[in-house]
């Protein structure tokens, strides 16, 4: 599920492999407010550092599945390239989230898929971040895509 994409012709990292996965959880979740909550909550942090640049705080606080797919000068370049084109950031709206648990070609655990549409200075964008609990139950980055409306 760590990915970066965007339609702007960015490379998708970590391989088509993890992108159809994502595109299959999309669809197969189960109901899990609580998860859902949580990981929306803890979106807003890593969506905040997105939008002032901080592209190093992100990688650096991303789930360990994410870093090691996604090598930090990776992340950079693809999250730069991106965003970059956007201009000012100028609204963001809950779309959908989806609970999955254990989902196949991912490592076992608890995911939660959120979605948003994102306006800027230049387009609209929606936005994927995948969320995965950890070990000790916070939720961190496994993965983030965009792609232009």
């Amino acid at each position: 599920m760590p990915w970066v994409a965007s339609r702007w012709g960015a490379k998708a990292l970590a391989g088509a492999v993890l992108g159809t996965i994502l595109s299959l959880l999309a669809g197969c979740g189960e109901s899990n407010p609580e998860a859902e909550r949580a990981a929306v909550a803890a979106t807003v942090p890593i969506l905040e550092r997105l939008d002032a640049g901080d592209y190093d705080a992100v990688h650096a606080g991303a789930s360990p599945f994410l870093k090691q797919q996604v090598p930090h000068e990776e992340w950079l370049a693809e999250v730069q390239a991106l965003r970059g084109p956007l201009g000012a950031h100028e609204s963001r709206a809950v779309g959908t989230t989806t609970y999955v648990n254990n989902p196949w070609g991912a490592p076992r655990g608890e995911y939660v898929i959120v979605s948003y549409d994102s306006h800027w200075q230049n387009g609209s964008i929606h936005e994927n971040l995948s969320m995965q609990r950890q070990p000790n139950g916070a939720w961190a980055l496994a993965g983030y895509h965009a792609q232009q409306q």
